[in-house]
C-alpha cells in the first residue's frame, strides 16, 4: 500500500516509515503541508498531522479525498478532530499511539473500501441484468411466496431475483440445504430468500424448506421441471421464433437424460407425469444408461 506521510517531526515521521516498510508498504513522508501539495502522485492512505502552526491543512484533505486519511492529533476537539472529519478526513488517531492501532486502523479502512467498491460494481452491473429482465412490474406486485423462477440460465435468474428484489426493497439472503435455518431464526423478515441448489434436492429436503418458509420470502429454481409445494411459479424462458419448439417424446427424453442424475426416480416420474415403470421403459427406448 502506498502511504503518504504528513508530519513535521521527522524523527515520528519517519519511525512511522520504518515500521510501515518493514511490513511492506511504501511510504514517502513530507516534512510540510506545501512539500505536501506540491506532490502529484496518488495515495491509498494519507497520514495527516494537525499540528501546524498558523497553516490549514484543509487543502490537503480535499487534494487526497479518494484516499483513506488518518489524522495524527495531540488532543481531540472540534478543531482537531470534528471539523477535519466533517470535511472529508476518514479517522484520527491520538499521540502517542502504538503502531499496531494505527495499522488496525488502515487495514480496516482499506478493506472496507475494497468491499465497499466490490458491492457497488457487483451492484451496478446486476442493474444492468435486471433491466433485461422481462418480469414487468405489475407482475411482481402481485408475486406470492414461495415463488417458483423457472427455466433460464444463472445469469437471467441473478438478473430476475435481483430485479425482484430492488422492486420490493429487500435484501437477498443465499441459502442452501445446510443454511435453512435462518428460515425460522428470521420468521417475520422481509429478505429474501434464495435457495440456490433446490432442484438438486430430493423430495424430503424440498418439503422442509418449504415448510420452514411458510411465512418467509422464498424464491427457487428449476431447470424445466414443475415442483410442487410453491404458491407462484414464473417461467424465465426466452420467447423467439428461432426457438425450437420440442416434441413431447423429445422433451421426456432431454428431461430424462438431463435431469436424472439430480432427481429421484419417484420425483422425476412425478414430474414428467407417468410411473415408475414407465420411466423405466423410456429410458430403455430412448437408450438412456442411468450413471451409477
Amino acid at each position: 500500500m502506498k502511504i503518504l506521510i504528513i508530519e513535521s517531526e521527522s524523527y515520528l515521521a519517519q519511525s512511522i516509515a520504518n515500521k510501515l516498510g518493514a511490513l511492506g508498504h511504501e511510504c514517502t513522508n513530507a516534512a510540510s503541508l506545501a512539500a505536501a501539495a506540491s506532490l502529484t502522485e496518488e495515495f491509498e492512505a494519507v497520514l495527516l498531522s494537525t499540528s501546524w502552526s498558523g497553516a490549514s491543512f484543509y487543502p490537503l484533505i480535499e487534494k487526497f479525498r479518494r484516499s483513506i486519511i488518518i489524522l495524527m492529533v495531540a488532543y481531540v476537539d472540534s478543531e482537531t478532530v470534528l471539523n477535519p472529519v466533517k470535511a472529508g478526513a476518514t479517522d484520527y488517531i491520538q499521540k502517542p499511539f502504538m503502531i499496531e492501532e494505527l495499522i488496525k486502523k488502515i487495514e480496516h479502512y482499506a478493506q472496507f473500501r475494497s468491499l465497499k467498491d466490490t458491492n457497488d460494481a457487483l451492484s451496478a452491473l446486476l442493474s444492468e441484468a435486471a433491466a433485461s429482465c422481462k418480469i414487468a412490474p405489475e407482475r411482481i406486485a402481485r408475486i406470492k411466496f414461495p415463488l417458483l423462477l423457472r427455466d433460464g440460465d444463472a445469469a437471467t435468474r441473478a438478473a430476475a431475483i435481483f430485479k425482484i428484489a430492488n422492486f420490493l426493497k429487500s435484501p437477498i439472503k443465499i441459502l442452501n440445504a445446510q443454511s435453512t435455518a435462518l428460515l425460522h431464526e428470521q420468521p417475520k423478515s422481509l429478505a429474501i430468500f434464495y435457495v440456490k441448489d433446490f432442484g438438486a434436492l430430493n423430495g424430503a429436503q424440498r418439503d422442509e424448506i418449504l415448510k420452514k418458509a411458510e411465512k418467509a420470502r422464498l424464491i427457487a429454481s428449476s431447470e424445466g421441471v414443475h415442483i410442487k409445494g410453491f404458491a407462484d411459479e414464473i417461467s424465465l424462458a426466452e420467447s423467439g421464433s428461432d426457438k425450437k419448439i420440442l416434441s413431447i417424446e423429445e422433451y421426456v427424453k432431454f428431461a430424462i437424460s438431463t435431469y436424472q442424475q439430480e432427481y429421484f426416480d419417484s420425483d422425476l416420474a412425478a414430474a414428467l407425469g407417468i410411473s415408475r415403470k414407465s420411466l423405466w421403459e423410456k429410458r430403455k427406448k430412448y437408450g438412456i444408461a442411468r450413471k451409477k
